[in-house]
């Protein structure tokens, strides 16, 4: 049986409530892996899972792929500049040893969240409320038109930029670097460095490509007058 979409977006919004609630997640507080425990990495597992039956396989790997490249250059980023300070004696004493289980937690908890967020707005029926702004003969009122500034940068960046990045990103790889695993650790790190680069400065310029067309096709749409109620008052 296929879900309508009010189904779906019920079924994630009661997916959701152990991560802003932490219930029950606190009760399965065992130590898996430095920073993780039973019941994050069980939750984790149950929302992927979920997430790819409800959206598919193609739309779970779309929100899946947007995760991550959040996830790495704030953890990524977070955790050098930790080992820096650690180097310079201005950090943590401790060293690696007391920031590590963070970034793992961090790590973890990125994942989960972002793509069941990215969830919670993939499967609202964004197309059809952009074609039903778009042909209302009454005029649009003014948050409607911002909100279909959102639907049109969002879905573009979903369904467009991401992954055409992604397989660019993928062939060059291939290409570039066959033999990555024998590379030294100093080349494997400035080529993933250059690859978020990459990826951040062409997903930046192909997201913001068509904003100024968009913005003239909504502003010349017809404003919605004013009621009469509106009016007498």
């Amino acid at each position: 049986m296929r879900l309508n979409w009010r189904i779906k977006l019920l079924v994630l919004l009661i997916l959701a409530i152990p991560a802003f609630s932490g219930l029950p997640l606190k009760m399965f507080d065992q130590i898996v892996l430095a920073g993780i425990t039973r019941g994050w990495l069980g939750y984790s597992f149950v929302t992927h899972s979920i997430l790819a039956l409800v959206l598919g396989p193609a739309l779970w790997a779309i929100c899946l792929s947007i995760s991550v490249a959040i996830m790495l250059p704030v953890v990524f980023g977070g955790a050098t500049i930790s080992y820096l300070l650690y180097l310079f004696g201005i950090g943590e004493a401790i060293g690696p040893f007391g920031y590590s289980a963070h970034y793992l937690s961090l790590s973890l908890t990125m994942l989960t969240v972002i793509p069941l967020a990215n969830g919670l707005i993939a499967v609202l029926p964004l197309n059809r409320i952009e074609n039903r702004l778009l042909t209302r003969e009454d005029g649009v009122r003014f948050y409607e038109k911002a909100a279909l500034m959102f639907i049109r940068v969002f879905t573009h960046i979903v369904f467009f930029v991401i992954p055409n990045v992604l397989e660019i990103m993928r062939e060059e790889r291939r290409q570039q670097y066959p033999g990555d695993a024998t590379l030294p650790i100093r080349r494997r790190i400035a080529a993933a460095v250059r690859t978020l680069i990459y990826f951040g400065v062409g997903g930046i310029c192909a997201s913001v490509q068509y904003i100024p067309l968009w913005a003239d096709e909504i502003a010349a749409l017809p404003d919605r007058a004013p009621s009469k109620n509106t009016l007498k008052n």
